[in-house]
């Protein structure tokens, strides 16, 4: 009995068992968190956003079995670190965690953020990581009107007030100034006083510029927000003018040319004449003229010039661009009952009109606003049996004069006018004249040329004054102002009654008074410009009866004023 009673004491000790000892407590075991699911909000910001940074969410999803988590740890590309404490106490194994902290946007580029957790036991979790894109947001503008866009030399003893006014965007509301580079070397910076609390509009401010010297001054505008962000530039021009060129006299400058020109234009350095065939001459004076290849053969009646680049449009849809005049690129190519005969521009917006050949000569209406990748056509478009023979664009809007092409069915002169060059009214100018064939806005008003030698005048496009003229056996096919002075010329209306009368006119006085002359006898102008001090008319000599379209040796032509 006492072995057996020793034998069972042995066993107790060998398992622990004691009748007055302590049970040793045992290590707990180690549990790091793990997380998954990271995303943060916003993933782009703007450059400089809220003065530096944004204010960034972050959330994941964790799993933590000691349910002891205590902080975020975050690192980012920048070299920032910080820890986030979890101020309420975790009580379950999984779920979702949300902290907010600022990220720089001092940077342009990609701002990595690396996140992870750490337990109560300083236990890290996995690490990820997630990015927000800080990206410019400059400013951007269209749309750039310069008024006035002529001035007399010496004028208001040595400037005058120009008005600046352009359409922005900016996503960033935080437009500072708008700066001006001009030709003659001043540079200008305003602020912008008022605060711009919507992200697109239209921006108007006054600054003055020199009338000391004549010739064309380039304006150069662009905007400048708070970051130093700068805008796209766009340039408009003031032609300052002295004593005006006397519109009568005139000087044969190229005569015999191959072919008839129809339309010329100065942008403030050069001149640009188009015509058939495909021609297209330069001259920096109008007095001597090179020809230069279009890489076309199709005959080009219209340019627009942008501040840029010029637009040339012509038959069968035609449209060519080029940034010097003498390099050309045909950018599109319509159809070959597309005949384009106006073009204009109005910042980025370039507009192409004429005639539909192929609809009963209907009028004809396209727009790009991606310097003609790509076109839209009017989708609002009146239809008289009228085709589109000119365009200008004021501060009212678009207007297009037009002519009548199936003869003695209407006797009313009319214009189109359009806010948007996409939809277009129809306005009935006068009851005088069929047809309407040139136009130009010069600052202030249209002026427009129709048949039986009319002129019109309208402040809006809407309501127009009729201005007669002694040549009233002249259609006008081309218009130029020099600010001062108003001059309109075209061709002989009674084709094949004797050699061609004075057909040109020009006024000084808002056509209060007219001088009548004929640049030259058996001379028709297609087109007209004012520039560097002299006016130029192009178009088509024939041998006694102009242009008449059956002259066997007739050609193109160039004349200026001294």
């Amino acid at each position: 009995m006492r072995r057996l009673l020793l034998l069972l004491v042995l066993v107790l000790a060998a398992c622990g068992g004691s009748s007055g000892g302590s049970r040793a407590t045992p290590e707990p075991v180690q549990h790091a968190p793990e997380i998954s699911n990271l995303s943060l909000s916003p993933d782009t910001a703007m450059y400089m956003d809220g003065d530096g940074s944004v204010l960034a969410t972050v959330e994941l999803s964790f799993t933590d079995l000691g349910r002891d988590v205590q902080r975020m740890q975050v690192e980012m590309w920048d070299g920032t670190s910080f820890t986030i404490e979890i101020s309420e106490p975790i009580n379950t194994v999984s779920g979702t965690l949300t902290e907010e902290f600022d990220v720089s946007t001092a940077e342009l580029g990609q701002c990595t953020v690396e996140i992870w957790l750490i337990d109560a036991a300083g236990n890290a979790s996995n690490h990820l990581s997630a990015a927000i894109s800080v990206i410019e947001h400059a400013p951007e503008i269209s749309n750039f009107i310069l008024s006035p866009d002529t001035a007399g030399f010496m004028e208001g003893d040595g400037s005058v007030r120009a008005s600046a006014q352009l359409d922005f965007t900016d996503l960033n509301q935080d437009i500072h100034v708008l700066r001006i580079e001009m030709s003659d070397g001043t540079s200008l910076t305003i602020e912008v006083t008022e605060p711009i609390n919507t992200a697109s509009g239209t921006l108007t401010e006054e600054f003055d510029v020199s009338t000391a010297d004549i010739g064309a001054l380039t304006v150069e505008i662009w905007l400048v927000d708070n970051a130093g962000q700068s805008s796209n530039h766009l340039s408009a021009h003031v032609q300052v003018i002295g004593d005006t060129a006397d519109a009568s006299a005139w000087l044969e400058r190229e005569t015999g040319l191959p072919n008839v020109l129809n339309d010329v234009h100065w942008n403030g350095w050069q001149f640009l004449a188009v015509g058939e065939n495909g021609t297209i001459m330069l001259s920096a004076d109008g007095i001597a003229w090179t020809t230069v290849d279009s890489g076309t053969e199709v005959d080009l009646n219209a340019i627009a010039w942008d501040g840029y680049d010029y637009a040339v449009v012509g038959e069968k849809g035609t449209v060519l661009f080029s940034s010097d005049g003498e390099n050309w690129t045909i950018q599109y190519k319509g159809a070959d009952n597309i005949s384009l005969r106006a073009a204009v521009y109005a910042g980025w917006q370039l507009i192409a009109a004429g005639m539909n050949e192929g609809s009963s000569d209907t009028a004809f209406v396209m727009s790009s606003v991606d310097h003609g990748q790509t076109w839209l056509l009017a989708n609002v478009l009146p239809q008289s049996g009228r085709s589109i023979t000119d365009i200008a664009r004021g501060n009212s809007g678009f207007v297009a004069t037009t002519k009548i092409e199936i003869y003695g069915n209407d006797r009313e002169a009319r214009v189109l006018t359009s806010v948007d060059g996409l939809t277009w009214v129809e306005v009935i100018v006068s009851t005088a004249s069929v047809s309407t064939h040139s136009i130009l806005y010069d600052g202030s008003r249209y002026w427009a040329g129709g048949r039986v030698g009319r002129i019109y005048t309208s402040p809006d496009g809407i309501n127009w004054t009729e201005l007669q003229t002694p040549a009233q056996a002249t259609i006008f096919n081309a218009v130029a102002s020099s600010g001062t002075t108003f001059i309109a010329d075209g061709e002989n209306e009674w084709i094949g009654w004797g050699p061609v009368p004075e057909t040109a006119v020009a006024t000084s006085d808002d056509g209060a008074s007219w001088v009548w002359f004929a640049i030259d006898t058996n001379y028709d102008s297609r087109g007209l410009a004012w520039g560097d001090g002299r006016f130029v008319s192009v178009g088509c000599a024939g041998t006694e009866h102009g242009c008449a379209g059956f002259e066997p040796n007739e050609g193109g032509a160039i004349f200026s004023t001294e």
